[in-house]
């Protein structure tokens, strides 16, 4: 929540950041192998009934489980995590403009290939130094969409790290990508059934109880459907200015805390800005609201915003604050058609000012990846927050009785969230239904294994 005035004009920087980097045993990970677990219960996303007979393993590991007559399923894992070291031996890594540039500790070859978590080569490089650096531009030939293992070597010194990969090339902005990187060390379950359709669960830890997880039967195909979105601004209503954490935004438990709910960080400076659980880390917006007490607006948390730039530039961001009109001047000179834009968004944009007027904007479905994300608010355990969805949220239900949507984004439950069975309804009425793990603990991010349906 920002609580200081925000800076009209603007420093433009290249998006470039230095990668998390880990030291490497050869060219595996190097990391201490200890036995951990997963279980929880499969269902059918048709009627929720439990299923038997699913296999479950792990991406990239070892080990299968099958769901027994109640649907459950404990799976070992022998789990090799990448662990930060501090080595004479690091090879330093960065990553501009696509571009993978290496400081090197020798005169020596330098050699880099990407992997699939199953291990399966996508690029391989050699790149001699130059003034102790290495440069690459990683080009995949086949069509990958996910985490991708990145691995360096140079004589006997051996790095590597993770990264999102789209396509042929990484997806995102560098804060984007540095963000994946740090949120990808931890196992991903694999389930199968015949007539089912394969699924997949990012788990949170390296060892994790009470997993839900929902399959889509392979003859009840669920398409895009039509989606009411909320009214936005008429044409040249709009005006941006840009913010970033640091001007003011409120901290606790090692992150900033969103007027929206949403965990924000801001690893190296104003165009560093990422948060969780939204279609680009790097793209949010701040809506205005009465006051930092009255967030007259926070039914529009969740929601994602087309903006236009200069020269046609678009981009889609989402509502994650809130800008209080009693203390932000163009707040309240606009607060129908104003927006505080995060840095990384505002200089896509392309303005050659920082204060524009006459912008454009409008609300349309989110570009989401992955599943609806719940977690429950650290010292309330009855509050909720809904997050990672296609449209904002109109409702929670438990037991047929709905919650309230308080002033900083949680729902406030009329139980107890664990072991709640909830049901989410989005602002097009559409609905699906989730029951919270009882061993969820606070603050922690629970990936639902559900999502609503696309929008036509």
């Amino acid at each position: 929540m920002k609580i200081l005035p925000k800076a009209i004009d603007m420093i433009r920087i290249q998006s470039r950041v230095s990668l998390p980097v880990f030291v490497a045993a050869g060219l595996l990970a190097s990391a201490t192998t200890q036995a951990q677990s997963a279980a929880g219960t499969v269902r059918s996303s048709k009627d929720a009934s439990v299923l038997q007979g699913v296999s479950v393993s792990v991406v990239g590991g070892t080990g299968t489980a099958t769901t027994d007559g109640n649907g459950a399923f404990t799976i070992q894992l022998p789990t090799t995590s990448l662990a930060p070291r501090h080595s004479s031996q690091e090879l330093g890594l960065e990553l501009s403009s696509g571009r993978l540039l290496v400081s090197a500790t020798s005169d020596l070859p330098v050699s880099a290939r990407l992997l699939t978590p199953s291990g399966s080569v996508l690029w391989s490089g050699h790149a001699v130094p130059t003034n102790g650096q290495a440069s690459f531009l990683p080009r995949p030939v086949a069509a990958f969409h996910g985490i991708v293992l990145l691995q360096v070597s140079q004589g006997s010194a051996h790095t590597a790290t993770r990264l999102p990969l789209e396509g042929a090339s990484f997806s995102g902005n560098a804060e984007a990508q540095l963000f994946a990187a740090r949120s990808a060390a931890y196992p991903v379950l694999s389930f199968k059934k015949t007539g089912y359709h394969d699924t997949t669960y990012s788990m949170t830890a390296t060892s994790q109880q009470g997993i839900q997880v929902s399959m889509r039967d392979t003859t009840s195909s669920v398409g895009p459907t039509t989606c009411t979105l909320p009214t936005g601004p008429s044409a040249g209503s709009g005006s941006f200015t840009n913010y970033w954490f640091g001007q003011g935004s409120w901290q606790e438990n090692g992150h900033y805390a969103l007027a929206c709910g949403y965990h924000g960080q801001e690893p190296s400076g104003q165009n560093s800005d990422v948060i969780t659980n939204i279609a680009n880390p790097g793209y949010f917006v701040a809506i205005p609201g009465k006051t930092s007490d009255d967030f007259d607006k926070r039914m529009m948390c969740g929601a994602c915003v087309e903006l236009s730039g200069q020269n046609g530039t678009k981009i889609i961001a989402t509502v994650a604050d809130e800008c209080p009109e009693n203390s932000n001047q163009p707040c309240m000179n606009n607060p129908n058609g104003h927006l505080d834009v995060s840095y990384p968004a505002f200089s896509k944009l392309g303005f050659s000012v920082g204060n524009p007027s006459g912008t454009t904007w409008k609300y349309v479905a989110c570009p989401i990846t992955g599943n609806v994300v719940v977690r429950i608010k650290p010292g309330n355990s009855d509050q909720l927050y809904v997050e990672n969805t296609i449209l904002p949220i109109k409702d929670v239900l438990v037991n047929g009785k709905s919650s309230t949507k308080l002033s900083y984004g949680a729902w406030q439950l009329p139980r107890g969230a664990r072991g709640a069975t909830v049901t989410i309804k989005d602002y097009s009425d559409r609905t699906i239904t989730y029951t919270i793990p009882t061993t969820l603990a606070l603050d922690t991010d629970q990936n639902t294994g559900l999502q609503f349906p696309t929008c036509k």
